[in-house]
């Protein structure tokens, strides 16, 4: 994967009154982002964690490609469509480079005061400050897991 697509690193911002937040000149590159373009928003995908998604148009519509190959025609494709999919708006960056979140996300998001903006290597993630702190915790197991996997795929690059 190109390296200047991935995003990394956080940015917290105070809302202003207008719901308002300076979106980070460096993820411009990574979205492939015009001054003047559009982003999307969208739920975060967690039954219980409440956060959003952001993504470029066509980091989106990879996503879009993606959901429509993984599920089959049926009731837990249109379940999950009307979940996912039917919340994501476009997100305009306005001359300042600031972006304004629809506020029937930022509701499902429990943003009110301060959004943190997560780089999550091919999207990003917009939380609430306070629900982000309560959802970082890693438990030692689950550390151990990610540390195996990580170390196995490691491997088998080198096997390869």
């Amino acid at each position: 994967m190109d390296t200047k697509r991935h995003f990394q690193g956080r940015n917290q911002y105070k809302v202003d009154m207008k719901g308002r937040i300076p979106f980070p000149a460096h993820w411009f590159a990574p979205l492939d982002l015009k001054r003047d373009e559009t982003l999307i928003a969208a739920r975060g995908m967690s039954p219980d964690a409440k956060f959003l998604e952001l993504y470029s148009p066509a980091g989106w519509a990879a996503r879009v490609e993606l959901i429509e190959r993984a599920f089959p025609e049926g009731k837990l494709r249109e379940t999950f469509i009307r979940w996912y999919v039917s919340t994501a708006e476009p997100v305009e960056l306005d001359t300042q480079n600031r972006i304004r979140i629809p506020r029937h996300l930022m509701e499902h998001a429990r943003i009110d005061k301060e959004m943190v903006l997560l780089g999550c290597i091919d999207h990003i993630e917009a939380w609430a400050k306070e629900n982000l702190e309560k959802s970082e915790t890693i438990e030692p197991a689950a550390f151990d897991q990610i540390y195996d996997i990580l170390n196995k795929a490691k491997n088998t690059e080198q096997k390869g």
